[in-house]
């Protein structure tokens, strides 16, 4: 019985710590999203740096007025190391918006069209 209870406590736990780290990266995220929308990209890769977990990535991707990012890192050491956790945010652009590559957005070519 005590087995058992010590299992499902962890178990809790790790929980716990997913779901404050996802909640963490949709923060960031958000944060990184406004400063872009609103042209800022050099403060959002610094925000970023700053902020996340060494091996964390920020994906953007465009749709019309919204910019948005999903950020994704591994939350720390331990067994939990090996759940990618991300969360996502969007922000409306604004004048002078995100200066984004190709790349981060799908569906346009180099010339924007």
């Amino acid at each position: 019985m005590l087995p058992a209870c010590i299992a499902v406590l962890a178990l809790m736990i790790g929980a716990i710590a997913l779901a404050s780290h996802r909640v963490s990266l949709t923060a960031l995220a958000g944060e990184i999203a406004r400063l872009e929308a609103r042209g800022d990209r050099a403060g959002a890769e610094a925000l970023l740096s700053e902020r996340a977990l060494p091996k964390a990535s920020a994906t953007r991707e465009r749709s019309g007025a919204v910019h948005c990012v999903t950020v994704t890192a591994s939350p720390g050491r331990g067994p939990l190391a090996v759940i990618p956790v991300s969360g996502r945010s969007c922000a409306a652009i604004t004048s002078g918006g995100p200066v984004a590559s190709a790349e981060e957005r799908p569906g346009t070519d180099d010339a924007g069209t």
